[in-house]
């Protein structure tokens, strides 16, 4: 069984990916827009394919909001090593 923080890390990994297609979705509206004649079909793909993007991220944002993250830097102990003086 996932923890809510496993699940939490899935799901951030999942929008990061669908934030990577929504990015490549607008580059290409750039793209074709700098052609002399952008395909008009294309770009409303594109668009559509932003909209689709955007309720999947907030589908996934509703569903991590719902588990219970703790912050997992307590688990972790930092040390520190002091100099130790010259011995005389």
């Amino acid at each position: 069984m996932l923890t809510d923080n496993e699940k939490a890390g899935i799901i951030n990994s999942h929008i990061r990916n669908i934030e990577i297609n929504k990015y490549n979705a607008q580059t290409s509206i750039m793209a074709e827009e700098a052609l002399g004649s952008p395909n008009a079909d294309f770009i409303d793909l594109q668009n559509n394919r932003i909209v689709q993007f955007d309720l999947q991220i907030t589908a996934l944002n509703a569903e991590l909001a719902k588990l219970n993250i703790t912050d997992e830097t307590d688990s972790y102990t930092t040390v520190t090593s002091t100099p130790e003086a010259p011995q005389g």
